[in-house]
């Protein structure tokens, strides 16, 4: 049975390849990297600087479901990468229609919930008055990231959704050793998500809040 199974998840996973040949090249290159992160309600990914990326981040600037961000791993070692986005929704309505047998849509259906769950999550530590690092564009499926022993709460948001939930929380961002306002930092998101730094474990990106008062 469990090779049934196997053959038939391999069968459905070569149906979804040959599906995406419709879409543009920017879009099969992002499904293929963003899709395994879907179920915990994730978007996006992040990937270290390679040529093939470089080849397709016009076409991702340009196209209106994706987006990439130039990322940074180490601003000591100039290390660098992208952060590779999509409309989540967008995400979902072709992995629903192009990748049945690989994903269903009860499946699909609990990506966006735990999405919504990620932001409730983010506010309720807002009123706990929390301040420090926290984690965006998580890709766990949990809502922490440890770096050397030391845990930090993280969430499957972008930082877009972070400014809405700081704006309506009464919460800044603390960069350069001053808390700035979230319309501040959403005016200049490419620069802020450059100037931070991803997770050693590649699967989010540190910023600091704290309350506005």
């Amino acid at each position: 049975m469990e090779v049934k199974n196997s053959d038939a998840l391999m069968r459905a996973a070569n149906q979804f390849a040959d599906n995406l040949d419709k879409y543009p090249i920017e879009e099969q290159m992002a499904i293929t990297m963003i899709s395994k992160n879907v179920l915990n309600g994730c978007s996006w990914e992040f990937v270290r600087n390679n040529p093939e990326v470089r080849k397709i981040y016009d076409l991702l600037k340009k196209n209106p479901n994706c987006d990439i961000k130039e990322v940074t791993y180490s601003h000591d070692k100039k290390i660098t990468g992208y952060l590779v986005m999509m409309s989540l929704n967008h995400l979902v309505a072709i992995l629903a229609k192009e990748g049945l047998g690989v994903f269903n849509k009860g499946d699909l259906d609990a990506a966006l919930e735990h999405r919504k769950q990620a932001v409730q999550s983010c506010a309720k530590l807002m009123k706990k008055n929390y301040r420090g690092r926290i984690g965006v564009y998580c890709t766990n499926d949990s809502q922490t990231i440890t770096v050397d022993g030391t845990s930090y709460p993280a969430f499957a948001i972008t930082l877009n959704e972070l400014c809405d939930i700081c704006n309506s929380m009464g919460y800044g961002f603390n960069l350069g050793n001053k808390v700035r306002q979230s319309a501040e930092v959403s005016s200049r998101i490419d620069a802020v998500i450059k100037a931070c730094t991803v997770a050693p474990s590649s699967n989010a990106l540190f910023i600091d809040i704290a309350p506005l008062r």
